[in-house]
């Protein structure tokens, strides 16, 4: 296991309450595969991630909402903290889908 250390200032290193957050860390999956989906899914969620998972660059469009020609199949005050994607996935790739998401959406 690697343990990453980072610089802190020393009034986040003596209180612990800065630690911890109110929001879990959302993260949406797309993957054609099932397996690496499970696989995928099942890594988040022990690190107490809510994980939403989509077999496709148009699932994952039409959850975020931003499939102009399906109905959004997420809530209308999403969020999402992280896209993890494929790259080569049938119809779309991982690529094109950060691209449609990147003009689609403000960050």
């Amino acid at each position: 296991m690697a343990e990453v250390m980072l610089p802190m200032k020393m009034e986040m290193a003596n209180d612990p309450s800065k630690f911890t957050s109110p929001d879990v860390l959302h993260v949406l999956a797309v993957d054609d595969s099932h397996v690496d989906r499970k696989f995928i899914e099942r890594l988040l969620k022990v690190s107490s991630c809510k994980v939403t998972v989509v077999d496709s660059a148009t699932r994952a469009l039409q959850y975020l909402g931003l499939d102009v020609n399906e109905k959004p199949i997420g809530c209308k005050d999403l969020k999402v903290n992280l896209i993890m994607t494929d790259y080569s996935m049938p119809g779309m790739t991982g690529y094109e889908l950060l691209k449609k998401i990147k003009v689609s959406k403000p960050l």
